[in-house]
């Protein structure tokens, strides 16, 4: 008898699955529906995409208040919103994305950062959303990185050669590091409005850029109560907003071994490799999402 509940269960659950598909209420992931006039804001995950996002959002709506709630309209997420919203939308629509190369992405704004600061972002998020438990390893948690196994976007290096390799020359795909906008927001701020040709004042970009500064989100974050059940209270989604926080958080032996996996590409984005040269060019291997 429990066993025919059971699977009656399952029935009804798939059933309302396939419904909620249908009706476009549930997020279409890879399988958006891209249209030609699409903007599309990609990086790997844990490298600046939020901060970039609120960037964005500020940008393109200077007279209306972005918080975590519109920017999921403004900027939205496809694993998070509904493909419903997304039929809705717009044009153009500016969407975040995980993705690694995709050929219908045809105007791209990628975000790069030093996979050494983000596989410390990324352990510190997992435990905050309790993907891991809490006494998990960093040295396992590295492991699992770097074979791809966290998430389905690819390895950091798959992900970011990806899109180097088939648009780096592309006048639609303007490729921003995490460290260049911290170090010099508006510098990137300049080269967003010039890409997006959306005209803004040099006031209208320093204002952005006030309203999307790392307190002022971390200040969102506390007084709007974003943490649910599925959280642990005492951790920020935003944490520190800063660059080489690796070189505290991780070992030498993990940070060699990131380099020894990554440096072709790494040194060729501009990051300091504290490895020769010949310690890890026997390393290097091509990989495939």
């Amino acid at each position: 008898m429990k066993l025919e509940k059971l699977s009656v269960y399952k029935i009804l659950l798939n059933t309302q699955t396939l419904v909620r598909g249908y009706l476009g209420l549930v997020p279409p992931g890879r399988k958006i529906n891209v249209l030609e006039s699409d903007i599309w804001l990609v990086s790997y995950p844990k490298s600046g995409n939020t901060w970039l996002r609120f960037l964005l959002s500020n940008l393109l709506y200077p007279l209306e208040k972005v918080d975590f709630f519109s920017v999921n309209k403004m900027v939205p997420d496809i694993y998070y919103s509904s493909t419903r919203s997304f039929r809705k939308m717009e044009t153009p629509r500016v969407i975040k994305s995980h993705e690694y190369f995709d050929v219908r992405y045809k105007k791209v704004i990628y975000v790069v950062r030093d996979p050494r600061d983000v596989v410390v972002s990324y352990f510190h998020h997992c435990k905050k959303f309790k993907l891991i438990e809490n006494d998990f390893l960093m040295t396992d948690f590295l492991h699992d990185f770097l074979e791809g196994k966290i998430d389905p976007f690819g390895t950091w290096y798959v992900n970011v050669q990806s899109w180097l390799d088939n648009r780096q020359c592309d006048n639609n795909f303007l490729l921003l590091r995490y460290e260049d906008i911290l170090d010099n927001p508006l510098i990137a701020a300049v080269r967003i409005n010039k890409f997006l040709d959306i005209n803004r004042s040099h006031k209208q970009l320093s204002e952005a850029i006030a309203n999307s500064s790392f307190e002022n989100m971390r200040e969102m974050e506390a007084k709007d109560h974003l943490t649910s059940k599925k959280e642990l209270p005492d951790r920020y989604f935003v944490r520190n907003g800063k660059s080489a926080g690796w070189e505290t958080d991780l070992t030498q032996e993990q940070d060699l071994l990131i380099c020894s996996h990554w440096g072709d590409l790494m040194i060729k984005l501009g990051y300091k490799l504290n490895i020769n040269k010949e310690n890890y060019q026997t390393s290097l291997h091509i990989e495939t999402p």
